[in-house]
């Protein structure tokens, strides 16, 4: 898209890259990285904060954004390449709009809204297996899943280690400002925390 790009990511196997268009051209793209060969486009029509591949299958990816989440499936065909909405969920009463996701080990992905309570979804279905307590005023901004644990950044400027399967809290560490934003290393070795004052941390 001529104005660049609201989002992108790469495959874990780095085999495939994915982007979305910001402003006006808000297409969804993917491209073959060896080649730079396009192998699919839809169109959205929607603002975009975050797009993935899910870690276990290249072939399904993940968007979130103000007013839904979204998941697609890109399929090979005897003509080449396919891409097609999978399942999605739209902002409504309960959930008004998301701020962003990550894939879990068991390949579902749990979103952020922008009340700040978490949600694990079923990427096939877009159904809802679980959903965070009412949000309180360490509501969470961002989230990441890193060995076994799910990691959130907080607006109280703490990152918080989550049970990946009570979410209960297993430890944190205070940062400088809201935490605005949480990106693991290729390898998911390590996490890199950015906070609303515009300083950086990382940690493994």
């Amino acid at each position: 898209p001529d104005l660049g790009f609201a989002a992108l990511a790469l495959s874990r196997d780095g085999s495939r890259c994915v982007g979305v268009g910001a402003e006006l051209h808000r297409d969804l793209v993917v491209w073959d990285v060896a080649s730079a060969r396009k192998l699919g486009h839809i169109p959205l029509h929607e603002a975009v904060h975050c797009v993935s591949f899910s870690p276990l299958d290249i072939s399904i990816i993940c968007t979130s954004g103000p007013t839904a989440i979204r998941f697609f499936r890109l399929k090979e065909t005897p003509d080449g390449f396919e891409l097609s909405t999978l399942s999605e969920s739209l902002a409504n009463d309960a959930h008004p709009g998301f701020r962003g996701h990550s894939w879990t080990r068991e390949g579902h992905v749990v979103v952020v809204t922008v009340a700040g309570a978490l949600l694990k979804y079923d990427p096939h279905t877009a159904f809802v297996l679980r959903a965070s307590d009412s949000p309180d005023a360490n509501s969470i901004s961002s989230v990441a899943t890193i060995h076994g644990a799910q990691l959130v950044g907080c607006n109280d400027g703490k990152v918080r280690w989550l049970s990946e399967q009570t979410w209960g809290e297993t430890c944190s560490i205070e940062l400088r400002g809201q935490v605005s934003e949480l990106t693991l290393s290729p390898d998911c070795s390590l996490c890199l925390a950015l906070c609303s004052d515009g300083s950086k941390f990382t940690f493994p």
